[in-house]
């Protein structure tokens, strides 16, 4: 068997669009470009909310969200480093 067999596919909801696929920690985190912990610090802060119900073991993210925490994070991250350099 293969690797690239046993990685898992994000699971899509609508046919493929984003706005319906759903990621787990690690597709997540290589889709933002960080660590799979960083998904995870951004879940605790509150940046990013799980798909699916807490009883389950992997948390699932759904893709539009993870790219919107990245962004979220990124604007504070550029506007504080913008307010040090003043």
């Amino acid at each position: 068997m293969q690797a690239a067999d046993t990685e898992q596919q994000p699971i899509t909801l609508d046919g493929g669009s984003l706005e319906g696929t759903l990621w787990n920690p690690q597709q997540a985190a290589q889709a933002a470009g960080v660590k799979p912990g960083t998904v995870a610090w951004w879940a605790h802060r509150g940046y990013l909310k799980r798909a699916n119900s807490t009883a389950y073991r992997t948390p699932l993210y759904r893709a539009l969200d993870v790219l919107a925490a990245e962004c979220e994070v990124n604007s504070r991250r550029s506007t504080k480093n913008r307010r040090a350099a003043a």
